[in-house]
């Protein structure tokens, strides 16, 4: 629901204003002073910043910015009133691409926001390029979101790029201001200025702290001609320095979650008329609508028709378990993923069902209402899909949830279901689905939250038997089985690859391995393990008569390190724990000899977390080789992070270094 200026002024009645608005900090004044700053004239600092210290790679520093958020009154409707000042040094012209800009804004229905205002200036030293006003331009992203969009002249390094901006917006329900952004950012101020007659919830995320802040009543700050006295308002000002830039990395759920910015969301409004109107409802008043929602509560009401489509033989499985899989793989099969995301809207359940395609909402309430008519205990879950941030549980906030899956209970059992994706087997959400927890609509007896846990048996189990010829070619046989979250990415490469694509990339870099006679079982079969043989020829470096071969000679996930950032301040995220096995034979014929085997290594994570394991044995007939990595926990803070881009960083370093020397007599 959003709050919409639709009535002018001149017809509300008058009313008093109050002050209700709710910080995330008391009513405080710090030391550090706040920064004037005058649009077009640079300050000698702003000449003079050559280099970032704590950041010598950063390719600019933004050296100020400034948000203010206020109601104010527009050609005689409330708006909600942002400006935005900001000043970007280029330090490295050849890395930097921030040199046009995109301003976002919104259209719902016939309610819009407008970009107005917009001033840029490229300086260099004290000569100034303008953009002008027709190199400035509007486009629809295709969505109910816009974009106006410019870049800046004459971009050169030391350039400084300033800009500014202000946006109207008839939407009060939420507005942010992100304090970090890509690059490193010496101040950031916000400063907000709310009648007493909009209630809002505020929260600064991120983990950040504030280097200024101060929150005081302004007294007789907002009028409305000819209509009742001024008001008073809630005055906020924040301000953060030194921040570094945001450096995304592998094993992250979304950068929206860790990001350090102020959030206000929009609890009470009172109108000029009286009326109060809430926003932020209890989890109570959300069951209730989605109850009766034209396209979540109406469409869960579905059952009877899938007693007519489902199979009846199905239906008469007795086995609870093996009847709720037999109904998830018919589901599955039946349907076609449009991959759309859709929760509020274009959920038409027996549409898509005979149409055979649907978004993720059609497709997850369909699988509802068929395990329903299996008279199976399953509700629906709400949650966010990992590109989004986890919903709050603390209140309501209806657009944090963005993806709908089904909770089935069996006995003391309770499964995820999410039948979307066609590698996915019974019991496992896709890797897209694992972010923390989900809501349980339960309409009976009240909603509740339950954390989503990735499937902990998912394993890839190598066993290669090699044998060295007296011409010094090798050659052998490969079996690979692969179940659990490395099935699914298995089972999506080869349906998604062409074989030789698929082959091509397990070998990688490494030309000197051929792969042949490859033969895969249970691709389909989704509850099985999934079984690969193949038989590979390997052509060892030779120098004199010193054979050097690489053992690991096969391309995986542990071909080079995910970590790469000399600090991270927010969690590692694996998504699902995991244990990949290597065991290699390698036959030697007389004539051969092995100098030396590779030194063992076992690497451990703190709180026996993870152990990496690389060992090697002579026999009577060759080599032998275990090669182990087990992570037993997907979820890892901060403070693994140097332990764990060290346990990597063994890992790849054994696969790409360890060599055998075998001498020919």
């Amino acid at each position: 629901m959003y709050i919409q200026s639709f009535i002018k002024y001149k017809r509300m009645k008058p009313v008093g204003l109050f002050l209700t608005l709710s910080f995330f900090v008391c009513s405080i004044v710090t030391s550090q002073e706040q920064l004037t700053v005058t649009f077009g004239e640079l300050t000698p600092d702003d000449l003079s910043f050559k280099t970032y210290e704590d950041d010598p790679d950063a390719s600019a520093v933004v050296l100020y910015e400034k948000g203010k958020t206020d109601v104010q009154v527009v050609n005689g409707y409330i708006k909600l009133v942002t400006t935005t000042h900001k000043r970007i040094k280029v330090l490295d012209i050849k890395k930097f691409d921030g040199g046009t800009i995109h301003i976002p804004f919104y259209q719902f229905k016939k309610s819009k926001e407008f970009v107005k205002d917009i001033k840029a200036i490229t300086h260099n030293d004290k000569l100034k390029h303008y953009v002008k006003e027709d190199q400035i331009y509007t486009k629809d992203d295709g969505t109910k979101w816009w974009s106006t969009s410019f870049a800046f002249p004459n971009i050169q390094n030391g350039s400084i790029l300033e800009y500014s901006y202000r946006i109207e917006s008839p939407f009060f329900n939420t507005f942010e201001w992100e304090f970090q952004g890509e690059y490193p950012v010496l101040y950031s101020e916000l400063v907000t200025e709310i009648p007493g007659n909009f209630q809002y919830r505020a929260a600064l995320i991120g983990g950040r702290k504030l280097a200024y802040e101060n929150t005081s009543l302004k007294k007789h700050c907002f009028s409305v001609e000819g209509i009742g006295d001024t008001a008073d308002c809630a005055l906020a000002e924040y301000v953060m320095r030194n921040i570094p830039a945001f450096k995304g990395e592998d094993h992250m759920l979304a950068e929206s979650n860790y990001i350090a910015k102020a959030k206000y969301e929009l609890i009470q409004y009172e109108s000029l008329r009286g009326e109060v109107t809430r926003y932020t409802k209890s989890w109570k008043d959300v069951d209730k609508e989605f109850r009766h929602d034209k396209d979540i509560g109406r469409q869960l009401r579905n059952e009877s028709y899938f007693k007519g489509a489902i199979p009846q033989n199905i239906l008469e499985i007795p086995d609870d378990l093996t009847r709720a899989q037999a109904i998830y793989y018919f589901i599955q099969e039946h349907f076609t993923w449009n991959e759309r995301f859709r929760i509020y809207s274009e959920i038409r359940v027996k549409d898509a069902f005979e149409n055979k395609t649907g978004n993720s909402g059609e497709i997850n309430l369909a699988l509802i209402n068929a395990l329903r008519a299996g008279d199976l205990d399953v509700e629906l879950a709400l949650s966010a899909t990992r590109n989004r941030r986890i919903p709050t549980q603390l209140y309501p906030i209806l657009t944090e949830f963005n993806y709908v899956t089904a909770f089935l209970i069996i006995g003391e059992t309770s499964y995820f279901l999410d039948a979307t994706d066609a590698t996915t087997p019974f019991g496992l959400l896709p890797v897209r689905a694992l972010n923390s927890t989900a809501l349980i609509m339960d309409f009976k007896n009240g909603s509740y939250w339950e954390p989503v846990k990735p499937f902990d048996k998912s394993v890839t189990f190598l066993n290669i038997n090699l044998n060295l010829d007296e011409h010094g070619l090798i050659a052998g046989g490969v079996e690979e089985k692969s179940k659990g979250y490395f099935g699914v990415k298995k089972r999506t490469n080869i349906k998604e690859k062409t074989k030789e694509k698929y082959l091509s990339d397990r070998i990688g870099p490494n030309k000197d391995v051929t792969i042949e006679n490859y033969k895969v079982e249970n691709t389909n079969e989704l509850s099985e393990t999934l079984s690969e043989s193949y038989t590979v020829t390997i052509e060892p470096e030779l120098i004199v008569n010193n054979l050097y071969i690489r053992p690991f000679f096969l391309n995986d996930d542990f071909s080079k390190n995910p970590f790469q950032l000399k600090e991270r301040d927010y969690p590692i995220d694996l998504g699902y724990p995991s244990r990949y096995t290597i065991l290699l034979t390698l036959n030697i014929p007389e004539g051969y000899t092995v100098i030396g085997v590779p030194e063992n290594k076992t690497v451990k994570l703190p709180g026996n977390q993870g152990t990496f394991q690389m060992v090697f044995a002579q026999t009577e007939t060759g080599v032998s080789s275990r090669f182990v990595v087990h992570l037993a926990n997907s979820h890892f803070t901060t403070d693994f992070y140097p332990a764990l881009k060290e346990f990597y960083q063994n890992i790849v370093d054994s696969k790409r270094n360890t060599t055998l020397l075998i001498q020919k007599k």
